[in-house]
This record gives structure tokens, sequence and C-alpha cells, in this order.
């Protein structure tokens, strides 16, 4: 699966390297969607991005309702459905904390199979956001159903290699040596 997040990858690439990539099963975020759109790749991601600001606070999952955190102030663009894209998720506005009730606002996430028999995911939701809405577990759990809808069915996730870790030291105003060592992936780590 490819992935494309942001603004700036969209452009170093130039058309036919987007279009090599679109025939893959490709994860668009929402700034590289509203990239994509305004050079003209609407016909093969699915929808329309664009840079609209809406009333929202949070998205939830079509299928059975798995809601995750999302507000307005992650600047998350407005898409809109072309024809023989699938909604998987909605930006959504519930009028109080804890309302059952919601209003739905636009597109979270679409899937689309385009002309060049390319799956492609988009995500309102960017790599721009905030590490928190990144980082919990709905927010997980709601990459690992678009994985699985790009793949067409239920993936594994695992680390085929060696755990990624991150590691800072330093030392203390004693001179002892301060070690944290950070785990850079959703499995847990062995030790």
């Amino acid at each position: 699966i490819w992935t494309l997040a942001g603004e700036q990858i969209i452009s170093r690439l130039s058309d036919d390297e987007i279009k090599a990539i679109l025939a893959h099963c490709v994860l668009i975020d929402g700034m590289a969607a509203v990239a994509l759109t305004k050079r003209g790749f609407m016909e093969l991601i699915g929808v329309k991005a664009s840079a609209e600001r809406l009333l929202f606070n949070g998205e939830l999952c079509i299928s059975d309702g798995l809601k995750c955190q999302l507000n307005i102030s992650d600047n998350v663009p407005k898409l809109e459905l072309l024809d023989g894209a699938r909604r998987l998720t909605s930006l959504v506005y519930y009028p109080y904390s804890g309302a059952a009730e919601h209003e739905t606002v636009a597109p979270g996430v679409s899937l689309f199979e385009n002309r060049f028999g390319g799956t492609v995911a988009v995500t309102a939701f960017h790599s721009g956001a905030s590490v928190y809405r990144m980082c919990n577990e709905a927010r997980q759990e709601w990459l690992f159903r678009i994985l699985d809808s790009l793949a067409g069915e239920r993936m594994v996730p695992c680390v085929a290699n060696r755990q990624d870790v991150m590691v800072l030291g330093a030392r203390t105003h004693s001179g002892d040596l301060l070690l944290a060592v950070f785990n850079l992936n959703y499995d847990p780590m062995q030790t």
C-alpha cells in the first residue's frame, strides 16, 4: 500500500509519477488530496478536496459507529464524493459532549477504484493534525480498517524488521546519564 501525505510531496511528483502511484492501492491524506484536486486528479482519486472550513467535532465510521476525535482546529479539508466513490466514515457534528444524535457534515474517508485499476482511500484527516489525534486507540483502529479496505481483506499489522525505536540521552546536572527509549510502532516492544 502506497501513501501520499501532505501538499509538499505532491509538488515534487510529475503527472506521470502520480498516475503510476494511483494505479496501486494508495492511502491519501487530506492535504495531499487538496493538492491532487488542484492538479486535476479528482477523477483518479474519487473526490474533490478543498480547504473549505467545516463545522464538525468528530468522525464516525459508517459500518459500526466507531468514533474518532477530530476537530475543526485540525484544518481538515472538505471532501466531496465523485461518482463511484464510497464513504467509509463521516465528519459529524455533535450538539454537546456525549450526545448520541449528530449531524453528518461531510465524508471523512472515501474508497474508490479508478480507471487504472488502483484502489484509493482518501482521508480528510491529515498528517498535520496533532500527534494526540494520531496516536489514540480509536485512530489506530480507524487506520487498520482503512488498510483492510484497501487490501480487500483483513491485514495483520506487524513489524517485519527489528523494532523501530528512538533513543534520546542526556546528562543530568550531577553527571548521571539519562536514557529514554521510545517505541515508534503500535506493536508492543520486546524486552
